[in-house]
């Protein structure tokens, strides 16, 4: 015959042996479905976090859960789909923080290089707008500033000052929004 132990403050939920710190619970009482163990499972974590860590948990779960298939797959699978796709991860990631709902991603050759979520509140910078910042990440992680040849898609339209950094830093190509509206090359103001 097995002692289990519930653990009453640790991530892992359920222990076998003997263990003087931890309480002894009822074994072997099986719940009659998958659901039941999945609500079982939640109870358990639910009692070893805290409350908002589980509450922000089961959102996140609900929202992945919930999300519309990617937008390659609507439109049809098309490689600039699957880059919009990416900077719409980016906005809601900077949504996830609290930060102005834009995204952005850079990317040469086919392979993405440069990732951007707003980041003008969460670092209190007006010049963090995700087109920007999809830039700065892609010119750190190849190490030049100059990226000729690169297609920039963002979730809106780039503003002035984020279209001057892409025609200073020869980005090719612009897309924005979910119908991947052709905003030509940059340019710079007059």
């Amino acid at each position: 015959m097995r002692t289990c132990y519930a653990m009453s403050n640790a991530p892992s939920l359920l222990t076998v042996g003997p263990n003087p710190s931890l309480e002894p619970t009822r074994c072997g009482a099986r719940l009659s479905s998958n659901v039941g163990r999945h609500i079982a499972a939640a109870v358990l974590i639910e009692r070893s976090l805290n409350r908002r860590t589980f509450l922000a948990g089961a959102v996140a779960l609900a929202t992945f859960a919930l999300r519309p298939p990617a937008l390659a797959q609507v439109v049809g699978g098309t490689q600039e789909a699957r880059w919009y796709e990416a900077a719409a991860e980016m906005r809601r990631l900077a949504q996830s923080w609290g930060d102005q709902p834009y995204g952005a991603v850079l990317v040469l050759e086919g392979v993405l290089v440069g990732e951007g979520p707003s980041r003008v509140v969460k670092n209190q910078d007006p010049d963090a707008h995700a087109e920007r910042e999809a830039i700065r990440d892609a010119q750190r992680k190849l190490g030049r500033l100059q990226l000729q040849g690169a297609v920039l898609y963002s979730t809106s339209r780039p503003c002035s000052l984020c279209e001057a950094a892409a025609a200073r830093a020869g980005v090719n190509r612009m897309y924005f929004g979910p119908s991947l509206t052709d905003a030509g090359a940059p340019r710079q103001p007059r």
